[in-house]
């Protein structure tokens, strides 16, 4: 895989039985995985941001190998410095927003004065955005709420759609039949 980074290169185990091993065993211990990965992506100490990769290839055999770019013919890979700006701000995790983001949102909302309102309304879309964009924290009743969330929102449009046809149809002066006559006889 290329990044910015560098060439990724994922090496699974050889045999089938190793790889069905392997993920079982990211599926089992998938948190202590995933927050061992949040704290490699925050620190700035090499030894903790290689954590996550060693701890995957003893627990599981997948070597998980990244190879800069060299910007210059004659250089070798390990004479260009690590990006660290980068780490701090693309591999930063997203902040986890608790549950009652939506309830705080509203609270807010009605808290804040006129020229709040809009500041307040924006601050609390982006953090249940980026709540629901996050890949940690998300479990199967947030998935259900927002699929809900959605499921009606395309409700109050379709019931919308179908008020703006029955206005549409009663603006007509003359109407012969009904929706299912079509010159039948």
């Amino acid at each position: 895989m290329a990044s910015a980074y560098g060439i990724t290169t994922v090496t699974p185990p050889r045999s089938l039985w190793h790889r069905l091993r392997a993920w079982l065993n990211l599926t089992m211990h998938y948190a202590r995985f995933a927050e061992l990965r949040h704290r490699a992506l925050a620190s700035h100490e090499p030894h903790v941001q290689t954590s996550y990769a060693r701890a995957i290839a003893h627990a599981t055999g997948i070597s998980i190998e990244i190879v800069p770019y060299a910007f210059d013919l004659g250089a070798g890979t390990s004479e260009l410095p690590a990006p660290t700006e980068l780490a701090d701000t693309l591999l930063r995790p997203s902040p986890i927003v608790s549950r009652s983001t939506a309830a705080l949102g509203v609270f807010a909302l009605s808290q804040a004065s006129a020229t709040d309102g809009a500041a307040a309304l924006r601050d609390a879309w982006h953090d249940m955005v980026s709540y629901a964009l996050s890949s940690s924290g998300n479990r199967l009743p947030h998935l259900a709420a927002y699929g809900a969330l959605l499921l009606g929102a395309m409700m109050v449009r379709a019931s919308a759609i179908r008020h703006q046809i029955d206005g549409g149809r009663k603006a007509i002066p003359l109407v012969i039949g009904g929706w299912g006559t079509r010159g039948k006889s």
